[in-house]
């Protein structure tokens, strides 16, 4: 008796192999598009301080002698004598941050985190000088707090 066809094991082990390699083709790119908005995200952080520094250089006078913020991990021991605390949201309103997302309800400007999809306008950034230059660090992302809700308005 000759049998053209596959058998009801074979064809099974064929479902399970491919199974497996689509199961390995997903978790790779799913792991490959979470790189990728961190990578992101680290872009955005890196602007956003560099809009800090510049608005610092513009308004060196408003950068007020006495610094709370002296046990910040970030300054590796620096104490300074001038900083100053600014969110995102005042870079973006001031236009030293530009951004071209929008908040679909409320029709106004906004800056995403990529990784958690909440917006930035809380992030607050520390501005310090150091050496008569200017820095700027994040000092407090609270965009990654899932349960924030900032007001952006």
């Amino acid at each position: 008796m000759n049998n053209k066809g596959f058998t009801l094991v074979e064809l099974l082990a064929v479902i399970i192999v491919l199974g497996i390699i689509v199961s390995i083709a997903v978790s790779s790119y799913l792991s490959s598009y979470d790189k990728t908005k961190e990578k992101l995200l680290k872009t955005k952080i890196d602007n956003i301080e560099l809009a800090a520094i510049e608005w610092a250089q513009e308004n060196i006078k408003d950068i007020s002698t006495g610094c709370s913020y002296q046990n910040y991990e970030g300054l590796k021991g620096y104490k300074p004598n001038f900083c100053l605390i600014k969110t995102v949201k005042d870079l973006v309103d001031s236009e030293y941050m530009k951004t071209d997302e929008y908040n679909e309800t409320t029709n106004k400007k906004t800056l995403t985190n990529n990784v958690t999809g909440k917006t930035m306008f809380c992030d607050e950034v520390l501005i310090y000088r150091k050496n008569n230059r200017m820095y700027a660090v994040i000092y407090d992302v609270k965009s990654n707090n899932t349960n924030l809700i900032c007001n952006e308005g």
